[in-house]
């Protein structure tokens, strides 16, 4: 095996979450009466933390943040379990890796709780050895921190280990942390944006995981 330890971005790399995003946010301006943000601007800041998210969309203030961050994490469980899904061959291929004991784990921007029910709720939790949200760690991406903090917690090295992700914050921060990087076409990237990120894969499929993992 190539690697030991996978470590998955969730937004556009596992599940197609652009549905219970874009839904939110505009919740979330609604009841905030803010200007209304464009919507590519929006699938653009998918992966970051919701404080950037915010940040750059509006121009907030400090509590107008916390407010909207705190409204929006209210409402975004109720509308991502009814709407987000696992990408084609995503549940089949982590089967694969799981049952060759090769460690599965989740570095994302979403709170863990999030993500906890999310991963639950798509059947796919048991096959998870770690689970990191943005509230583990005080540098997000594409900072390497989530790197670290899993490698350290399920006691691995970078060598091993592949990171992959749709967007170049996840690129970024698993090159930082000296990891390889699969960056996948298919989410809310652009296969331009993960080749000028230097991605050592790119891929527009979630199976063909398998052909650099299990070379």
């Amino acid at each position: 095996m190539k690697y030991t330890t996978l470590i998955f971005d969730f937004d556009g790399t596992l599940a197609d979450t652009k549905t219970s995003i874009l839904t939110t946010v505009k919740k979330t301006q609604e009841v905030m009466n803010l200007k209304s943000a464009n919507e590519t601007e929006i699938v653009k800041r998918i992966g970051l933390p919701l404080k950037t998210t915010f940040e750059e969309l509006y121009g907030l203030t400090s509590t107008e943040l916390d407010t909207a961050i705190t409204l929006y994490r209210s409402m975004y469980d109720e509308v991502a379990l009814k709407t987000v899904t696992l990408f084609p061959e995503v549940y089949k291929t982590l089967q694969v890796f799981h049952n060759k004991g090769i460690k599965l784990t989740v570095a994302s921007s979403k709170g863990k709780q999030s993500l906890v029910k999310l991963l639950e709720n798509l059947e796919v939790s048991e096959m998870i050895s770690y689970i990191a949200g943005e509230q583990d760690v005080e540098n997000k991406k594409p900072a390497p921190d989530l790197v670290f903090h899993i490698l350290k917690t399920i006691k691995d090295d970078s060598a091993n280990t592949l990171v992959i992700g749709d967007t170049k914050y996840d690129i970024q921060m698993g090159r930082s942390a000296g990891c390889s990087t699969c960056g996948v076409t298919y989410g809310n990237g652009t296969k331009q944006e993960l080749e000028t990120a230097s991605s050592t894969y790119v891929i527009d499929t979630f199976e063909k995981l398998r052909d650099i993992v299990m070379d």
